[in-house]
């Protein structure tokens, strides 16, 4: 909890912070350094805990890493949201998601199955592994995207940030036809296609380990973008040129955190 929401009156934004597999929820939300920006960009923090299943405590995102459990790991973010809102000052529009690794796959299956409920989302070291995976997983992700876009009178989208290292052995830039995971270009273009992104991305920044690609104007003023990490490792990336953390509260901020 932010200090000033303390002597303010104003609703307040919320940021979700996904661990990945095996990760220790109490752990990964205060290591990545996002609780220093929750008084300036005034927001509540919240890095909630995953289920324990047989490959350790992990996110029900498709493919990875709770496949065959009962697991609604959707609901469960929806009913801590509605809980949020039911007990704090929430700016329903301000509400946003990150994650590592299984952490940020389950970002990007809670922006699938809910466009626009979440402002804008940021995968670092993951990928869209809605079932069954690979492209029908995307496709799939299409069908619940446009669906739920259409059922959203608002018709809001989710801006959509990626963070991956090229040479990450876990989740491979190229991709894992047998785990499921897509590439990341795949995953940034569909993420375009489905923002209605128009023209060509472009690059904003290069430096020496990390290069982006931009979409800048896309339907319902949102934004997708990937970063690449050269030679970068299945890491939450950070040197003295690019800090993750920081990047992703300057994404969040383009869209009104």
């Amino acid at each position: 909890m932010p200090q000033s929401y303390f002597n303010s009156k104003e609703p307040y934004g919320l940021v979700f912070a996904f661990h990945g597999l095996t990760g220790v929820c109490t752990e990964f939300g205060p290591s990545r350094g996002f609780i220093q920006y929750t008084d300036s960009l005034k927001f509540i923090f919240v890095y909630p805990c995953g289920y324990k299943g047989i490959l350790g405590t992990a996110w029900n995102a498709g493919t990875c890493c709770l496949r065959g459990y009962n697991v609604d790991d959707n609901d469960l973010t929806k009913k801590m949201i509605t809980q949020m809102q039911a007990n704090f000052r929430i700016n329903s529009t301000r509400i946003f998601a990150t994650g590592f690794s299984n952490g940020g796959m389950i970002s990007e299956t809670l922006a699938c199955q809910n466009p626009g409920l979440f402002r804008a989302i940021a995968s670092v070291g993951g990928a869209n592994v809605m079932l069954p995976g690979n492209k029908e997983g995307m496709q799939n992700c299409d069908k619940a995207y446009a669906a739920g876009n259409g059922a959203n009178s608002a018709k809001t989208t989710t801006a959509v940030l990626l963070v991956h290292g090229d040479a990450d052995p876990t989740v491979k830039w190229k991709g894992d036809a047998l785990l499921g995971f897509p590439p990341t270009m795949d995953d940034f273009a569909a993420w375009a296609k489905r923002n209605k992104c128009s023209g060509n991305p472009v690059n904003t920044f290069k430096y020496a380990k990390f290069e982006n690609q931009l979409y800048k104007s896309c339907a319902y003023n949102t934004q997708v973008e990937v970063v690449r990490n050269l030679g970068g490792l299945h890491k939450w990336p950070a040197d003295n040129t690019f800090n993750t953390t920081q990047y992703i509260m300057n994404f969040f901020h383009r869209f009104g955190l």
